[in-house]
């Protein structure tokens, strides 16, 4: 049974609300939609699960006749639709009593409000509580759903579902797994043995294989932190199968753009690396310019806000001005001072410290730090008692920081005495990779041949009796055809026929015996000519089998040991990255921290 799954289509919401593109994400909403039911109508399945929020509101019949109108040109396929926590149903809501045109089953207990024909019309197993469930006797499915009735919903829906029919292919069609909607885990259902579990809620695609718990996510992304591919999903299942895969389908994506700088990076870099970065206009970016501790350039990427649709930038400006404003606004108190003494002992353009200083200062004076938007000058008495409790704070943090790097290096160096243990076997694990697919092959071909060996003597035999019999068959034609014209000349039919019966199981005979004789000149045969008996042959291939299957046990035994130990070096090598990058923060934050206690 071929099936496509989608959820959180979102019919009538508006994505990135006060941007310049808001508009064309709602349209970009029903337009993903309708490109959706035109990939179905060129790519006919049976069924089509709707597994929630497939409108961003509780829908009207004019909503309801727009959806209906597009899932009707699908004249085969049958829509299965439970309802989210946006579209959610009551009694009464326009949902309820719609009549379909097309071939749409709602899950909420009730009648079926659709065209299809009386003999081809699923029957409702059971309402039991919330969960629905219908069968389709054609495919020998069995499909269990759950509506959801309200906004909010902290109840496990799917606690007490279980299986009626273990000999049916069975499917559960829900929607949650949040803290206010059916809070449950895609853990749960590895107990319950569906064939398939289509979940509705989370935007972004995700799969749990052991339960075949699938969520597509939505058809287009709704947020900034929905990254990555959107779509639907393909699947196949039956008794035996679940197959199922993302089907990438949005016109656009929320991208996030990581752009290193350090001190040497210019303008041009910074806007080549966007570049080769922004491979769709559609895309809605994030860019991130992360600064190392010495980058303190200002960069101008209005060009680029125009260009693409970009959502947020971080990182574009340093507060290099807002810092000396700072400063020189503040020379007559301890604030504007320790700022001169930090700018005048560190290289002039060295802003790290002057910056850290400033920010736990403002944290202090004004409750943030966010120079721009804080009073920049304030009294020395303020000033004083904020500093003398930094000071505190900060030879605190020294001995903290201190202590971190100590750790640091004792981390490091139990790091680099563990790695001569597992040492890097790449080399090896490919190698071994590669002879294990080499003597699979060789496994494959030795069985092939055993396979072949009955058949080969098979055909070998009917050969022989062939060469016998059919000349004689040949002669016998020709003899009964002249023997008939001649019967019917002398009038002596019935002398003919007995002849004829003589002969026919004289033939019969005769090629059961060269059968016989066949088979049982074996190893006459392999003495005069060479032909291989298949017992023996057998006897051979199945030795090469068993040898070759020891092989393989072994290269798989030796591929695990590479492969744990390849898994542990990557590890450490990972960690002891990590130790060193920590070091470089924590060095760099101490050596700021100096600076500003010395000053």
């Amino acid at each position: 049974m071929k099936f496509l799954h989608i959820a959180d289509v979102h019919l009538g919401k508006m994505p990135d609300e006060g941007t310049s593109w808001a508009e064309d994400s709602a349209r970009e909403i029903y337009d993903g939609f309708t490109e959706f039911i035109n990939y179905a109508e060129l790519n006919p399945v049976d069924f089509i699960f709707v597994t929630g929020d497939l409108f961003d509101h509780v829908p009207t019949t004019k909503d309801l006749f727009y959806v209906d109108k597009l899932f009707s040109r699908l004249t085969n396929t049958n829509i299965i639709y439970i309802t989210g926590e946006k579209d959610y149903i009551t009694r009464g809501s326009d949902i309820w009593d719609y009549n379909f045109t097309s071939r749409f089953y709602l899950l909420n207990g009730e009648h079926f409000n659709n065209p299809v024909d009386v003999e081809e019309k699923a029957d409702r197993l059971f309402c039991d509580g919330i969960v629905d469930c219908i069968r389709f006797e054609k495919f020998n499915l069995d499909i269990y759903g759950v509506c959801q009735y309200n906004f909010k919903n902290e109840r496990n829906d799917i606690d007490g579902i279980f299986i009626r029919n273990l000999k049916s292919v069975n499917i559960l069609l829900c929607h949650g797994g949040g803290p206010d909607v059916s809070p449950f885990e895609p853990e749960e259902f590895k107990a319950k043995k569906f064939n398939y579990v289509g979940v509705g809620h989370l935007h972004n695609y995700m799969c749990e294989p052991a339960g075949k718990v699938y969520y597509p996510g939505s058809l287009e992304p709704m947020d900034v932190d929905e990254v990555g591919p959107h779509g639907f999903i393909k699947g196949y299942v039956d008794e035996f199968i679940t197959n199922a895969k993302l089907v990438p389908n949005s016109y656009r994506q929320y991208k996030e753009i990581n752009i290193n700088a350090d001190e040497k990076t210019t303008q041009l870099e910074v806007e080549k690396q966007i570049e080769d970065q922004c491979s769709s206009k559609g895309h809605i970016l994030t860019i991130n310019i992360n600064r190392s501790n010495k980058c303190y350039t200002d960069f101008d990427l209005s060009s680029f806000r125009k260009k693409y649709r970009v959502i947020k930038i971080t990182g574009e400006k340093f507060p290099k001005a807002e810092l000396l404003k700072l400063e020189s606004m503040n020379l007559g108190n301890v604030l504007g001072q320790t700022l001169k003494r930090i700018r005048t002992k560190k290289n002039e353009n060295d802003f790290s410290a002057m910056k850290k200083y400033a920010d736990f200062m403002s944290e202090k004076i004004w409750g943030n730090t966010n120079l721009g938007l804080t009073p920049v000058v304030t009294d020395e008495e303020t000033a004083r008692l904020a500093h003398n409790e930094l000071m505190k704070e900060l030879s605190g943090e020294i001995d903290i920081l201190t202590e971190g790097l100590a750790l640091c290096h004792n981390e490091e160096a139990r790091i680099k005495m563990n790695l001569p243990k597992y040492p890097d076997c790449t080399g090896e694990l490919n190698s071994t990779r590669a002879k294990l697919k080499e003597t699979q092959n060789s496994l494959e071909d030795v069985k092939f041949k055993d396979v072949q060996v009955n058949k080969i003597y098979s055909r070998n035999r009917l050969a022989f009796v062939l060469l016998i019999v059919a000349p004689l068959s040949v002669v016998l034609a020709l003899t009964l055809s002249f023997g008939f014209l001649e019967a019917l000349f002398w009038r002596a039919l019935n002398r003919w026929l007995k002849f004829t019966i003589i002969l026919i199981i004289t033939m019969m005979v005769g090629g059961l015996l060269f059968y016989w004789i066949y088979n049982n000149t074996k190893r006459l045969r392999k003495k005069l000519f060479g032909t291989p008996i298949p017992a023996e042959k057998h006897s051979e291939y199945g030795t090469k089998i068993k040898s070759i299957e020891v092989e393989i046990g072994q290269l798989e035994n030796q591929l695990e040991e590479y492969q744990n130990i390849h898994e542990k070096h990557v590890q450490l090598v990972k960690n002891l990255e990590e130790i060193h990058k920590r070091q470089e923060k924590l060095r760099y934050k101490l050596e700021d921290i100096r600076t500003i206690v010395d000053a």
